[in-house]
């Protein structure tokens, strides 16, 4: 019978061994620059901790057999997990920037050795780790650049997984869906539960950025098909994160939030951005928290948003204990099109200056700019730009162009304002000037989060034609009529998966009558109706594509 030796022994054996020797050398895969100050005895018992971890993590990565596909495949996780405990020693003794809702070290290690125990146990036996995450609750840590802190949270692996397919993902930000019951659907969930209540916003953001990243390393997930959702304040954050980087989510959930016009007027104003991202508000009047006008704000301002009432008080239960299934089936009509041709943006900072494959350049570095701009494709040679607030504070665009929108073998004409801005052929990177000014402020974004996440996925878990794929089916051709939820009440969404169409929308009653005329507020294939004046039945949506005509019923249940 073989015989192995636990982690845990094995990391005992060495701290004995590095008590007594007070040497550790960097394996030689750590960059030069993290290794600098192990040489130096540690000050603290956490430093002394995180020293041992890396001896010991060291030697575990280097015993490994190499040259087994499954280990290669883990490695740069595993020395991610290396890297961010060798960065913490590199930090102050203090460690002060660890603030209150925050995640101690100490807790921060927990995770990150049970983490590293999973994976080196298993992978110094030959054993592929992916045997045993089917259904699993995972420890996860991640590092936060801009703070210099390490982050935990949970990952929940699908009882169904496979490595060799691509997963849908939800991220949580405070509550969570059933876990039991979550488990039992396609999609992977990222726990992002804290401590306390954090009132940064870029530092939220930036913690959820990174568990995503994180995370692509560890699974194979969809970067076109992540979801966001949270209950209360992480509602908030989710539909802040929708109107702030609109290219992360394919979808919010947000049950029972907080994002009041009186305490956010600039956010909740810039709700009328979400015009890419289908978002499933459940609210009810019981609550404090709640305002009708939300959802007919959006509504109006051709958002496909959906309200459910589900009757309660400040609760999640809904969504989150009893109604899984509506919450699956809201995300399982959803794929993120990456190349939408219309686009609505609000600037509230630099920062924010990214939307897809436009980019706006600011006039002046300012704690708020507060600039809206609509960008839309006519058609395969004109791009018409529209300034919709504070257009003194815009001094261009720089375009990330490509045929899946445009024709990029003939010359482009950009428009704002009635003038002819750019008449030239276009590149990947067409830069507009509308004003005189600096061009440099802006984000300086290049890879959005799904082409990050995309790059990570096809090196870790191999190549494949999932974006490519969602790309073809937000393409003219093929288009699916389908209305969600269905049976619904009072609002349904209805889908027609083709862009860039002019696209003739209807809704009759069961005896031919029309009851609506919807073409005009179609924005990507989109459209919400809301039929609070209508009598319960079934009602027949009409399209005409190309002259091709589309046609699903629905029913709506008072």
């Amino acid at each position: 019978m073989r015989k192995t030796i636990s982690l845990s022994m094995f990391i005992c054996a060495v701290f004995c061994a590095c008590i007594a020797a007070q040497t550790i050398t960097p394996s030689s895969w750590v960059p030069s620059n993290l290794g600098t100050k192990i040489s130096q005895n540690a000050v603290t018992a956490t430093d002394a901790q995180i020293r041992t971890y890396i001896d010991a993590y060291q030697k575990g990565i280097d015993t490994l057999d190499q040259e087994l596909d499954i280990v290669k495949r883990c490695l740069p996780a595993l020395k991610e997990n290396v890297f961010i405990l060798y960065r913490e020693y590199n930090q102050n003794h203090s460690r002060s920037q660890y603030e209150s809702p925050d995640f101690s070290v100490t807790e921060c290690l927990d995770w990150l050795q049970q983490d590293m125990g999973f994976y080196l146990t298993r992978l110094a036996q030959g054993i592929n780790p992916d045997l045993a995450m089917k259904g699993a609750w995972r420890p996860k840590t991640y590092w936060l650049p801009e703070w210099e802190i390490m982050g935990r949270y949970d990952a929940i692996v699908p009882t169904a997984y496979n490595a060799q397919l691509s997963w849908p993902l939800i991220l949580s930000t405070q509550g969570n869906p059933d876990i039991a019951q979550i488990k039992n659907t396609p999609y992977i969930l990222a726990c992002c539960m804290k401590k306390g209540y954090q009132n940064n916003d870029t530092k939220e953001q930036a913690k959820n950025k990174a568990i995503l990243l994180d995370m692509a390393y560890d699974f194979n997930i969809d970067p076109l098909r992540l979801f966001a959702t949270g209950f209360s304040k992480g509602g908030q954050q989710s539909l802040k994160l929708g109107i702030r980087y609109p290219d992360w989510y394919a979808g919010i959930i947000a049950p029972h939030h907080d994002l009041l016009m009186a305490n956010f007027p600039v956010q909740w104003e810039a709700l009328m951005d979400l015009i890419t991202i289908p978002t499933l508000i459940v609210h009810s009047p019981a609550d404090g928290y709640f305002e009708d006008t939300t959802f007919h704000y959006m509504l109006l301002n051709g958002c496909p948003v959906q309200w459910v009432n589900d009757g309660n008080g400040h609760t999640a239960d809904w969504i989150f204990e009893d109604h899984i299934d509506s919450l699956v089936a809201f995300c399982d009509t959803i794929t993120m099109n990456p190349f939408p041709k219309k686009i609505r943006h609000t600037v509230e900072h630099k920062r924010y200056s990214r939307a897809y494959w436009t980019n706006m350049h600011a006039m002046a570095d300012e704690g708020m700019i507060d600039a809206r701009y609509e960008v839309e494709v006519i058609d395969t040679h004109l791009i018409e730009i529209r300034l919709l607030k504070n257009a003194a504070k815009v001094q261009g665009f720089d375009f990330y162009l490509s045929s899946d929108l445009i024709d990029m073998t003939a010359p482009l004409v950009v428009v704002c304002a009635g003038d002819t801005v750019y008449n030239a052929m276009p590149m990947f990177r067409t830069s507009i000037s509308l004003q005189t000014g600096p061009t440099n402020i802006h984000a300086n974004i290049v890879l959005l989060l799904w082409q990050q996440i995309d790059n990570i996925r096809r090196t870790t878990f191999g190549t494949n034609t999932q974006v490519e794929e969602a790309v073809l089916a937000a393409s003219h051709t093929g288009p699916v009529l389908s209305a969600w939820p269905n049976p619904f009440n009072p609002a349904v969404t209805i889908s027609l998966g083709v862009v860039g169409s002019i696209v003739q929308t209807h809704v009759y009653d069961i005896s031919g009558r029309m009851v609506t005329d919807l073409t005009k507020r179609m924005v990507n294939g989109l459209v919400t109706w809301d039929a609070s004046a209508q009598p319960s039945g079934v009602y027949v949506v009409r399209a005409t594509v190309n002259g091709r005509v589309y046609t699903t019923q629905m029913t709506l249940m008072k």
